[in-house]
């Protein structure tokens, strides 16, 4: 038998979608719809017994392929920042349901969510305002008004994906494969050694910022220096202006 094609997010646990509030319902559905975009192509399917199980489909004439490609990308850190944050909320809400839950698509799981006895076990993550620093190897159209970036941090550590306007889209696009750094609101996340690393941000604005190899910089201070080489003492001291 030919499975329909439906996106599901399933909350599995000890109750069925009966014993869940029909208020709580309403927030996993609100949330869920938000974290696949697409508001006027995915329509709600209906809720399946056993686990709770709450299924969208794709309008006549329409696929599921972009809401799933979103939702996949979610579990890389990438995804608008809407996205983002309704996964943050329902990771949030299924770990105060005690729920395990996932979103799949006929039989392929498509995203975990850190719930349950796992939510928040050696991670914490929290959402402030900073800036990241790293090379601009990526940009991506997201939706009609956003881009998606990528930054490899100078550190060698994992990319870092931005959400940007077009507004600001157009003027990275001038610094591609060029170190920049970017401002804004974004998620933070602690590792186990203590240090914290920028898993995404929302880009406010940026600056170029020029990358001097180390090698590039000893050479920089080895030639200062040669151009001092004759110099007295006494003839810096006057340069200087305090003689």
């Amino acid at each position: 038998m030919k499975l329909e094609d439906e996106i599901q997010l399933i909350l599995a646990g000890a109750k069925g979608p009966r014993d869940l509030p029909l208020e709580r319902m309403a927030e996993y559905m609100r949330e869920f719809a938000r974290m696949l975009g697409e508001p006027e192509r995915v329509l709600f399917s209906g809720v399946k017994e056993g686990s709770v199980c709450i299924a969208a489909r794709a309008r006549l004439g329409y696929g599921l392929g972009p809401a799933a490609n979103r939702t996949v990308s979610i579990g890389r850190g990438e995804g608008s920042a809407e996205s983002r944050r309704a996964y943050e909320k329902i990771s949030e809400m299924a770990a105060a349901d005690n729920r395990r839950a996932r979103v799949q698509r006929r039989h392929a799981v498509l995203l975990h969510f850190p719930t349950g006895a796992h939510a928040n076990k050696d991670r914490l993550r929290v959402r402030n305002r900073g800036h990241v620093t790293g090379q601009l190897s990526g940009l991506l159209e997201d939706t009609a008004t956003n881009i998606r970036a990528r930054l490899r941090p100078l550190d060698g550590g994992a990319l870092i994906y931005c959400e940007a306007s077009y507004a600001i889209g157009d003027k990275l696009g001038a610094h591609f494969r060029k170190v920049v750094r970017i401002f804004g609101p974004g998620w933070w996340e602690r590792k186990a050694d203590g240090t914290w690393v920028c898993k995404n941000i929302e880009a406010e604005s940026f600056e170029p910022v020029e990358n001097i190899e180390i090698r590039s910089l000893i050479d920089r201070l080895r030639g200062l220096a040669a151009s001092h080489e004759e110099d007295t003492l006494e003839e810096l001291w006057t340069e200087s202006g305090t003689a």
